[in-house]
């Protein structure tokens, strides 16, 4: 799995430290914390690593902690925990969708916003005609797995438009 687009002009379309770290250097910090505590939980003794199996529940847990928006019982921000939750729940659904097939970098390929937006909905599960695919392993509801067929047209939408793909699988 590809981590960033190949493609040095897309590449910077994507700034890490610039677009994100500066942004957000407290809040990533402290996420990086919260790993920390949440490996001593749920793995104490072993070196710091996400044990993705021990807790999928990403969405209601962000629910959970954005509802009280305060400390935990152990002195930890809610939102903290909510950021990291939201990370964690982004992560998976952008490898999900790389194994699908999907090319996530495609918003910053298409040059037309009208397009853009139709490759938004793909993320979503859209369709004119309401959410398409089926649901993933996890049967969570509102996950959906992206068919093959929004793949090859959101790819000949970006080649028609003048996109590049290399980056197609």
């Amino acid at each position: 799995m590809t981590t960033l687009p190949r493609e040095s002009d897309l590449r910077k379309k994507i700034p890490i430290t610039t677009g994100f770290l500066d942004y957000f250097p407290l809040a990533v910090a402290y996420a990086a914390m919260i790993s920390y505590l949440g490996n001593e939980k749920h793995n104490p003794g072993e070196p710091l690593h996400w044990s993705r199996d021990k807790s999928a529940d990403h969405a209601d847990c962000i629910g959970r902690h954005m509802l009280d928006r305060d400390y935990d019982d152990n002195g930890v921000l809610e939102a903290g925990q909510a950021f990291w939750r939201a990370g964690a729940q982004l992560q998976l659904m952008l490898e999900r969708a790389q194994a699908s097939g999907v090319d996530i970098w495609a918003p910053i390929r298409v040059s037309d916003p009208a397009k853009t937006l139709r490759a938004e909905k793909m993320w979503a599960g859209e369709s004119a005609s309401g959410p398409v695919g089926a649901h993933t392993d996890d049967q969570s509801p509102g996950r959906y797995a992206y068919p093959a067929s929004a793949v090859t047209g959101l790819t000949e939408e970006i080649l028609s438009s003048g996109g590049r793909g290399q980056n197609r699988r």
